[in-house]
């Protein structure tokens, strides 16, 4: 990191003030070495590691971890044998910044701390490494007890990606945590995972809002090919949330093949399902679809707070007959 000039008075000032008496000043001290960098910048930084104010400690790590210079990384491996769990979780997180082959092995140990704060700064800091050597070793701190560490490892394995992390994940939309499941929905969707097709769209009828939600955001982003046909099945799902929730994603997925399955579903027995459809079919904007969206505008039922069915079909059937923009 080579940071703005800055004269050799004035660095020396600024080294200098970890002398000074006041914690908090040795504190401003360490954040503004940031921006600075260099091996003096360094060397001091090593010296802070030792400062009797714990904040000033965090301070460095963290300010070691922005600089980046691998010749930051023993010192920092020495900073996660230490008997503090706040100075070993920010030591992983910087080990994670600086990344190289020799903060590897580190972090992998640093999954089977005692404490569940360092085991997921350094998943999360694996992640980082973006290596295939940290795959397995992330998969098995999916075995964690704590919640916090399965989600930092799900989170790590999406940003690794490959056929291994992808197969993995797709278990994880089992996990006992909604967090996790939720997570773990994100992470297939950054890695594109079609074999994740099947197991995203039953987490469409998870019992948690938020993984329902991530499920569907995910199917959107995959490959239209790929979630097509799944979605289509889910309209003749018996969970009424499935079929709305397909219908929804299918709108945004589009496609010339999504038509006729959603004309069908604006004759569903429940109302969120033609609802749904009804919009759908509006974002999609096929003129096929404007005569049973007519049909539709004498169906008084409440589709829950999207409103009445035939306001829902109004404004498909406006939607559509409006003019794309130039």
């Amino acid at each position: 990191m080579s940071g703005p000039l800055i004269s050799d008075e004035e660095l020396s000032s600024l080294i200098g003030t970890f002398k000074d008496p006041s914690p908090y000043a040795r504190w401003k001290a360490a954040e503004s070495l940031a921006r600075v960098g260099g091996k003096r910048v360094i060397d001091a930084l090593l010296v802070a590691l030792k400062d009797p104010d714990l904040r000033v400690r965090l301070e460095a790590e963290e300010v070691l971890g922005r600089i980046g210079d691998e010749r930051c990384i023993p010192p920092l491996v020495q900073e996660l044998k230490g008997r503090d769990a706040a100075l070993r979780a920010r030591a992983a997180e910087a080990l994670g910044r600086i990344g190289g082959a020799r903060a590897l092995r580190p972090l992998i140990d640093a999954l089977r701390d005692h404490e569940a704060q360092v085991r997921g700064a350094a998943a999360e800091a694996l992640g980082k490494l973006a290596t295939a050597s940290a795959i397995k070793p992330l998969c098995e701190a999916l075995k964690d007890a704590d919640p916090g560490v399965r989600w930092s490892a799900v989170g790590a394995l999406g940003t690794i990606g490959g056929e291994k992390a992808a197969q993995t994940l797709t278990q994880c939309l089992r996990d006992p945590d909604p967090g996790v499941r939720g997570k773990a929905a994100e992470a297939l969707g950054r890695i594109g995972a079609q074999q994740a097709v099947t197991p995203l769209v039953q987490a469409l009828r998870d019992p948690d809002q938020d993984v329902r939600w991530r499920a569907a955001d995910t199917l959107r982003r995959l490959p239209r090919e790929a979630v097509t046909d799944e979605l289509i099945r889910a309209l003749g799902d018996e969970d009424p949330g499935v079929r709305w929730r397909a219908a929804d994603t299918l709108g945004r997925v589009g496609g010339d093949r999504v038509v006729e399955p959603l004309i069908q579903a604006l004759k569903d027995e429940h109302p969120r399902v033609r609802a749904r459809a009804a919009e759908a079919l509006g974002r999609v904007g096929d003129q096929r679809a404007i005569p049973p969206l007519e049909e539709l505008l004498n169906d008084q039922e409440e589709a829950t707070f999207l409103g009445k069915v035939s306001e829902l079909a109004w404004a498909a059937i406006e939607r559509i007959k409006k003019p794309p923009d130039r």
